[in-house]
């Protein structure tokens, strides 16, 4: 009998740990929440990324459309106005074990009728290049880890090329070469 009553003791103590083990998870969880909330960071969906673009980077006027390029741990997403006049960009970072994204503060940037190009450098041989295509680029070719890579362009609309590897080059033709 007192073996028994030893065994329920140390069964009732293991659950006892767990279950503070599992209210001290939450509450370290909810304290990462509410400091990333605060600073912006706020994970999101990927089916949720646009609308949190437009959220969270808002621009002169409502966006006409957002474009998004989707790289390994990022998505680039660009924001514009109107006929692709001006605009905005921003690169959401993969969190690490889950499918959830965050807002990257530093790579936010205007795009504008005389500077219609942007640049990301996101992470080691990973970069991004947003454009309205102002210049009406119909083609581009991508030199990337010794490989070239030939990218169609709607001369009409804007773009976003991605470039993850060892960069060597970018050439944009438009319709006169």
């Amino acid at each position: 009998m007192t073996r028994t009553d030893s065994t329920k003791k140390k069964a009732k103590n293991i659950v006892l740990a767990i279950l503070v083990l599992l209210v001290v998870l939450v509450v370290v969880l909810l304290v990462v929440y509410s400091r990333m909330n605060r600073i912006g960071m706020v994970p999101v969906a990927r089916e949720d990324i646009a609308e949190t673009f437009r959220e969270e980077v808002p621009g002169e006027q409502e966006y006409s459309d957002v474009l998004l390029a989707e790289g390994e741990d990022f998505i680039v997403c660009l924001g514009y106005y109107g006929n692709g006049s001006a605009g905005k960009y921003a690169a959401f970072s993969k969190l690490p074990f889950v499918d959830f994204w965050v807002l990257d503060l530093m790579s936010t940037g205007s795009l504008t009728f005389a500077y219609p190009n942007g640049y990301m450098g996101l992470k080691d041989n990973v970069r991004a290049y947003p454009s309205l295509n102002i210049d009406q680029v119909e083609r581009i070719v991508l030199r990337v880890d010794g490989q070239q890579e030939e990218i169609a362009v709607d001369p009409q609309d804007p773009f976003i090329v991605i470039a993850e590897g060892e960069f060597e080059g970018m050439t944009l033709y438009t319709e006169d070469g």
